[in-house]
């Protein structure tokens, strides 16, 4: 049905009507106190015409034969087409290899200050292809800075001393994937505070996120990946590769128990409002102040709290020691972390 040719619409009429003791500044682009009455009866009386209209030309129309329809014609081909029927009228960029701007990526960075990180200049950053990483173990160790200082931690550990002289020792963090080094950062002493941030950038730049929290020098801390989704199937062919036996090990495996859980949860919770849903890139941090089970119950508790809130594992919590300038930490705290 034909209605803006049969029944056309008066803008003009309509708009002197709807104006009419109303106040208009056109320079301003504004207008105050419409007629609303004549707007309402102009409206009414348009939508009676269009009602009688209708209804004379079909009794029980429905809104297709009022407006009109349009259907794909089907096409039965013997064999599935190698293309799309369409013109092609422009080609855009073409790559060998997908390049850097359009993979996803995570970057570490380290501040050794507020000041620094105010400013946005890390002492230390390292960014990685976040394909590259699949479910690899992606965390920070720390070693001794130099011969001397592998020496004094290893003097203290055969004494059996209970401190340990933090504040004459230096340490560097040893950025590891699955237990191999592949970057080296900058030393420190012991047990001073230094500042973390995980930065996941998704390509273009988009859906970009960062989280920080704060750490020691000396600290083993593991980065949680999650870039699509994990199932139990990634944690079990890790345990099929080898026992998780150490501090990195550990601390990862909690990670991936972690975010399993949390898909599962997303996923049950997508199905019951959406129908289904789909995992973006995501990362977090897990760190404890030495291997062992003391490592292990830290980054536990934290886990747990983190869940409770839907926040990262480790961010903005941590149970760090700290050493100041003079003091002595207990060599069960750092010894075992450090000494290789």
């Amino acid at each position: 049905m034909a209605l803006p040719t049969a029944l056309p619409f008066d803008v003009s009429a309509f708009l002197t009507q709807a104006t009419e003791g109303a106040t208009i500044h056109p320079s301003e682009g504004w207008v105050q106190g419409l007629n609303q009455a004549n707007i309402n009866t102009l409206l009414r009386a348009y939508q009676e015409q269009v009602v009688s209209f209708v209804t004379a030309q079909k009794a029980q129309a429905t809104v297709d034969d009022v407006l009109g329809t349009r259907q794909i014609i089907p096409a039965g081909r013997p064999v599935l087409a190698a293309g799309l029927p369409y013109t092609l009228i422009v080609r855009g960029a073409t790559w060998a290899a997908l390049p850097a701007s359009l993979r996803h990526h995570l970057t570490l960075a380290l501040f050794v200050g507020a000041v620094d990180q105010a400013l946005e200049e890390p002492s230390w950053a390292q960014t990685l292809s976040l394909p590259a990483l699949r479910a690899r173990r992606l965390g920070v160790t720390y070693a001794p800075a130099t011969e001397a200082d592998r020496q004094l931690m290893a003097q203290v550990k055969q004494q059996g001393a209970t401190t340990l002289p933090a504040y004459l020792l230096r340490v560097r963090p040893l950025l590891q994937l699955d237990g191999d080094t592949i970057a080296t950062g900058p030393t420190d002493r012991l047990g001073q505070r230094q500042v973390w941030q995980i930065t996941v950038q998704a390509p273009l730049g988009h859906n970009t996120g960062t989280e920080t929290f704060l750490g020691s020098a000396g600290d083993e801390f593991v980065v949680g990946i999650n870039g699509n989704g994990l199932t139990p199937a990634v944690l079990e062919a890790r345990f099929a590769r080898g026992p998780s036996d150490t501090a990195a090990a550990n601390l990862y495996t909690l990670s991936l128990c972690y975010w399993i859980l949390q898909d599962v949860a997303d996923q049950m919770a997508a199905r019951g409002r959406w129908g289904g849903g789909a995992t973006l890139a995501l990362g977090g941090a897990l760190y404890g102040a030495a291997p062992g089970a003391m490592a292990l119950r830290r980054a536990a508790h934290r886990l747990l709290s983190s869940a409770t809130d839907g926040r990262p594992p480790g961010a903005g919590r941590r149970g760090r020691v700290d050493a100041r300038p003079g003091e002595s930490l207990p060599a069960a705290e750092w010894v075992a972390g450090v000494v290789v």
